[in-house]
């Protein structure tokens, strides 16, 4: 090869050919002593790994192939800056890559040789390179630092988004400050986010090891029930409910209580941000558990009790009570003293379902 080259992984050696002018010589070893000085030895033969691994990729090619023609503009620019980059350095350094460029470009590992990698396009960044001056240089180590503080900072973003309740139930604080704002999600937004959900487990039945996840699926229904009736909006609660008794009765009662709330006819306050207190739960068969979800909005206390179970590894309710002494629950399904969640074949019973859905078209709103 009648090019000057680096060879070797752990002790580099550059090999010149003969002929060079000490001159010439100074600025070819400058140049691969720099690529020693910055591994290119070793960065080079590891990008051509990847690229051997990769070779289907377009991509990767033109990744090697940059990152290559970077490489000997680097060196070359280093070397014009160490030499004052002069006119007459710039063309004695241009001839000199002209005479002892390759005859084709190596596209491999190693060597790292003087004369390979668009010739042409080093030659013409050679003659026109200009020293960078300080300021410039000084407003992109700023511009950089910036950018690279803003990356590895992790903003807390106000207020709570549409999975924010959920956050809560699993212990994830949400900060009050904020540092970042985000366009506020809409009601309904939320609403459909919350309706959409979908909670299961790993198992076929329920275990003490996924108390968290039952207990952030109540929580998930819970605002999404009292946020329906807030914001008078019409939800579907298919991924919390499957029995379709239970479904009827939940959609006729959240009507109901949207009724009531216009009139103002509510001792409570309903909304989406509730905020929740250490559940009550208890196992009642292999794949049945009762949950009591006390919770609060605006200092207004609730309660809401389910039946919970799994059906395909889902988590369904099987039996609901809010138990509001306004609520429409109360008034058609008996008090909490006897209206007790313990059957999870509660709403297939037609005698039971039929009496309550004779009160409820009784009721008058």
């Amino acid at each position: 090869m009648k090019t000057p080259f680096v060879l070797g992984f752990l002790r580099p050696k550059i090999f010149l050919p003969n002929g060079l002018h000490d001159e010439e010589r100074s600025y070819i070893l400058l140049h691969e002593q720099t690529h020693i000085k910055r591994y290119d030895h070793i960065i080079k033969p590891a990008a051509f790994l990847i690229l051997s691994l990769h070779w289907f990729n377009p991509l990767v090619w033109v990744a090697f192939m940059l990152m290559s023609r970077d490489m000997e503009f680097s060196c070359d620019e280093h070397v014009l800056k160490k030499m004052n980059s002069d006119m007459d350095i710039k063309k004695s350094y241009a001839s000199s890559l002209l005479s002892l460029a390759t005859d084709r470009h190596i596209l491999n590992g190693s060597p790292l040789a003087f004369g390979e990698g668009n010739v042409k396009g080093r030659i013409k960044n050679v003659l026109n390179y200009r020293k960078p001056r300080f300021w410039l240089l000084f407003f992109s180590i700023v511009i950089m630092i910036a950018v690279g503080i803003g990356l590895l900072s992790n903003p807390v973003i106000k207020g709570k988004d549409a999975l924010g309740q959920i956050a809560d139930s699993n212990n994830i604080p949400l900060s009050e400050e904020a540092s970042l704002e985000l366009p506020e999600t809409s009601a309904a937004e939320i609403l459909s986010d919350l309706s959409n959900l979908q909670f299961s487990i790993k198992r076929d039945q329920i275990s003490d090891d996924d108390r968290e996840t039952v207990v952030t699926f109540g929580k998930a229904f819970v605002n999404l029930y009292t946020g329906a009736i807030a914001e008078q909006k019409a939800v579907t609660f298919r991924n919390y409910i499957s029995n379709d008794n239970l479904l009827k009765y939940t959609n006729k009662m959240l009507e109901l209580e949207q009724r009531k709330e216009l009139k103002g006819e509510f001792s409570v306050i309903f909304g989406l941000e509730n905020e929740f207190t250490e559940a009550e739960f208890k196992q009642l068969d292999k794949n049945l558990y009762y949950v009591n979800l006390p919770f609060s909005n605006q200092g207004s206390g609730m309660s809401f009790k389910m039946l919970v179970q799994t059906e395909n590894k889902i988590l369904k309710i099987v039996d609901l009570y809010f138990g509001n002494k306004d609520g429409v629950d109360t008034i058609v399904t008996g008090h909490p003293a006897v209206r007790k969640l313990h059957d999870s074949k509660r709403w297939d019973d037609q005698e039971w379902v039929d009496s309550v859905f004779d009160k409820l078209e009784k009721i008058e709103i």
